[in-house]
């Protein structure tokens, strides 16, 4: 299964804040060890931990 974080209406865009976010989606690593990413609009972020287990080469 893959896993989804999302953190919505962040007062301070900072690195601290990225940072806080990233320790928070690896905790759902065990979730999707294949891939993760991060993104952030304005005050929002969404992080995501991907498990291929249809074709774990090519299954981007």
């Amino acid at each position: 299964m893959c896993g989804i974080l999302a953190v919505l209406g962040c007062v301070a865009n900072s690195q601290a804040t990225r940072s806080r976010i990233v320790k928070l989606s690896r905790r759902l690593r065990h979730r999707g060890p294949d891939w993760s990413g991060l993104h952030c609009y304005e005050d929002c972020y969404l992080g995501h931990e991907r498990l291929a287990i249809i074709d774990p080469i090519s299954g981007d």
